[in-house]
């Protein structure tokens, strides 16, 4: 007859194997969606810098500017609100 300990022991390290699992799996898809974020980032300022100086001011005092970061930063929100429900063991929707 398994002992509390044992069985204590095998549940506790199915459980901290999951996290670990999980954790690793959200790094990996967080790394790689920052590396598209950075891209097009990258994308966006370099075809920015191709304008002409009075357009790019004006662009800028429309709001281009905030806008972008709007953008951005709602991209950024659902990458990790969808990487956060891969950490929800066992449950499924």
């Amino acid at each position: 007859m398994p002992t509390f300990v044992t069985v204590l022991t095998s549940v506790l390290s199915s459980i901290v194997a999951r996290i670990f699992l999980a954790l690793g799996v959200g790094l990996v898809s967080y790394s790689g969606m920052q590396l598209v974020l950075d891209k097009l980032k990258g994308w966006v300022s370099s075809s920015m810098s191709g304008m002409p100086v009075d357009m790019y001011n004006l662009a800028l005092m429309a709001g281009l500017g905030v806008a972008l970061g709007y953008i951005f930063g709602a991209y950024s929100f659902v990458i990790t609100y969808q990487l956060t429900s891969k950490l929800v063991f066992g449950m499924k929707k």
